[in-house]
């Protein structure tokens, strides 16, 4: 990860490079569930919606 930092007074830039601790476990699972939520929350409208449009096509074939 390169992180840049600017000195206030002086307007000197720097850079530095290294990496950033890994995320806890608990935490990364916590959020993935949530999405993993809403994702699927959002696929069983989007099937309906898409029913609907079948239903609406089908009605109106001859």
């Amino acid at each position: 990860m390169v992180t840049r930092k600017v000195q206030p007074k002086t307007g000197v830039v720097s850079y530095s490079f290294g990496a950033t601790p890994p995320l806890p476990l608990n935490t990364i699972v916590q959020l993935m569930s949530e999405q993993c939520r809403l994702c699927r929350k959002t696929f069983e409208e989007f099937k309906k919606l898409i029913e609907e449009h079948q239903a609406v096509i089908a009605a109106a074939s001859p």
